[in-house]
């Protein structure tokens, strides 16, 4: 008689956003960890709360403005895990 074997995969981490929250923009420069579970790439990006400058997040209260410096290229990468056979969505 063999084992069970239960696995579970790391989750998405912080897709809203919302960590670490707070007032005010914080402009995210290549390679900044700001937002927690995320690493930025390329050219300045705002991370702000939901309402700052006329724009509400689509979900949660703080948002990443792509293109706040007019300039384009910039990323947002995160790793997690996957379960073999599974089929995995990332809206």
């Amino acid at each position: 008689m063999g084992l069970a074997t239960i696995v579970s995969a790391a989750p998405f981490t912080n897709g809203s956003f919302e960590s670490p929250g707070g007032a005010g923009l914080v402009l995210l420069g290549n390679g900044s960890a700001f937002v927690t579970g995320w690493t930025h790439g390329g050219s300045n990006e705002g991370y702000t709360a939901s309402g700052d400058f006329g724009i509400n997040a689509a979900d949660g209260t703080h948002y990443i403005s792509r293109g706040f410096t007019s300039a384009t290229g910039g990323t947002l990468l995160q790793t997690f895990d996957t379960l073999i056979g599974t089929i995995h969505n990332v809206d």
